[in-house]
């Protein structure tokens, strides 16, 4: 018996694993969580990362400049919104807008509801945790976001499954393990915890989407445990239904079993769950969720009964509006974005480099904010990637500090430049502080200008643009962008403008903070 039920889980599991979604987001979601963020270059790596996908950029600085960020003003750069809200809160926005972007292409009904109270409660729990001045406020979130992730993941690639767990839990009156256990051969905890672990998802995630067992007795002795319990608790019995004293009763219930007490006051919690909420709605409005179908959201707009939380969701035919009255669809309320043309890319990216200057950050973030501004006012498709060299203090040569398009990592191996008494075109932009482009690097007039050891690593035909930076007549660094030679012609005399713009704007900070 106990063979099958191994051999059914693995079953499941493979299902899971075999489906076409599977393989990107698994290589994906690795790929985010392998980032270590104490070093410098895996900062840059991510934000790499995070600009090769226009849709995810996009989504992130819209939501990021949402109110709940709102005290840091406009944010309008990847690297930016990391020197501001820290590396791990945008790993966090950017793993769940991956993740809840991919599952949005369904139409499940539970899956739709699961990710509402999986959001709501990963709200919850930061403003929890924030005010028990627990640590790690971050990980409070991403720990009860993902607290049902075994459950998403089910509705997702197994809603047949959902269906027959739900009937035989109201055939024989089971509850949802003993039931999920007899139909995949293990939890929905088991298969989240399973999936999680080969997604290289942080060991205490993967921990704290154990469920809490009715039999369990004793103490929580993690705290950061207890608040994911308490704020998946919560939206499971707003979910349901239930009044103010039910859910007081039971948060005191489980606050009283956590080591060194949960101690917040009714007040403070209802203004926590009001402000989840809204956020909650102004999350799903940025990724075009439609949570105005969701009941959850509805119930949680109104809980308890004689009050109302203002939210903006979307309206459908199936589910009219909320019967409160507090609610608008996005329509009436939403605000012409304006246009990611260069103009505006280019102009933002200055504002964010005088801010920057102005702020005293380091010259490192200032650097990151205006390459990636070149990499994306740019806009080139196909092959492209912008580079910023910089030249070691210890020696001759110049190496890649930061990159931003494809394989950044792979140049790093290879691209150095020898700074000296040479004729190649790196070195003649040096010595003449002169800007160069080069439409075609494979073109017959120019392969004199151009060192063997770079031309052994171009096989097809681009363009390269390179802008040095000198100051007081000593060498720093350069910046190298290039593009597939085609899409050259799309380019116009305002944005090379406003690349010189930029490189200039690198020697002025360079000087003020060097005092020169």
């Amino acid at each position: 018996m106990e063979q099958s039920g191994k051999n059914l889980k693995e079953s499941v599991l493979n299902r899971i694993r075999q489906s076409n979604e599977f393989p990107v987001m698994s290589e994906t979601v690795n790929v985010i969580n392998s980032y270590d963020a104490q070093l410098d270059s895996s900062l840059s790596d991510f934000a790499n990362l995070v600009l090769k996908d226009y849709a995810l950029t996009t989504k992130i600085l819209r939501l990021v400049n949402t109110v709940y960020f709102s005290q840091f003003g406009e944010v309008t750069t990847i690297s930016r919104a990391i020197i501001l809200l820290g590396f791990e809160n945008i790993r966090n926005i950017a793993m769940t807008l991956m993740l809840f972007e991919h599952f949005n292409k369904s139409k499940s009904h539970d899956l739709l509801e699961t990710i509402m109270q999986s959001f709501y409660s990963g709200l919850l729990a930061k403003k929890i945790a924030s005010d028990m001045n627990i640590p790690d406020a971050e990980e409070a979130f991403i720990s009860s976001l993902f607290h049902k992730f075994g459950r998403v993941m089910a509705a997702f690639y197994l809603p047949d499954k959902l269906v027959e767990i739900a009937r035989m839990e109201d055939k024989w009156k089971s509850n949802e393990d003993v039931a999920s256990v007899s139909v995949m051969g293990a939890t929905f905890e088991d298969i989240g915890m399973t999936i999680a672990g080969e997604w290289n998802f942080p060991k205490q995630v993967i921990h704290n989407m154990r469920s809490m067992r009715g039999s369990e007795k004793g103490m929580m002795s993690d705290p950061l445990y207890g608040v994911t319990v308490l704020a998946n608790e919560i939206a499971r019995l707003v979910y349901m239904g239930r009044d103010e004293k039910e859910v007081g009763s039971r948060i005191a219930e489980l606050s009283s079993r956590v080591k060194g007490g949960l101690t917040i006051t009714q007040e403070k919690l209802k203004e926590y769950m009001a402000g989840s909420v809204r956020e909650l709605a102004d999350f799903m409005n940025s990724i075009n969720m439609d949570s105005g179908r969701s009941i959850f959201v509805k119930r949680a707009a109104v809980w308890p009964a004689q009050e109302t939380v203002a939210v903006t969701v979307n309206e459908s035919d199936e589910h009219p509006a909320f019967a409160s009255g507090a609610i608008s669809t996005i329509d009436s309320m939403i605000i012409p974005e304006e246009s990611e043309t260069p103009e505006n890319i280019f102009t933002k990216g200055i504002q964010d480099m005088n801010s920057a200057i102005l702020s005293g950050f380091s010259l490192n973030d200032m650097f990151k904010i205006l390459l990636e501004t070149m990499y994306r006012g740019m806009q080139l498709s196909g092959h492209s990637r912008t580079l910023f060299f910089i030249k070691d203090a210890n020696s001759s040569l110049m190496s890649i500090r930061y990159g931003f398009g494809g394989m950044v990592d792979e140049a790093r191996e290879w691209f150095r430049i020898p700074v000296g008494s040479f004729d190649d075109i790196f070195n003649t932009a040096i010595s003449k502080q002169t800007d160069f482009v080069i439409k075609d690097i494979l073109a017959v007039d120019i392969k004199s200008m151009l060192p063997q050891w770079y031309m052994q690593h171009i096989d097809f035909p681009i363009f390269v643009i390179v802008l040095p930076i000198v100051v007081n007549k000593k060498p720093l660094g350069l910046f190298y962008l290039e593009g597939e030679k085609d899409s050259f012609s799309k380019l116009t005399a305002s944005q090379l403008n406003y690349l010189k713009i930029m490189r200039d704007q690198a020697v002025l900070a360079i000087k003020q903070k060097h005092g020169l």
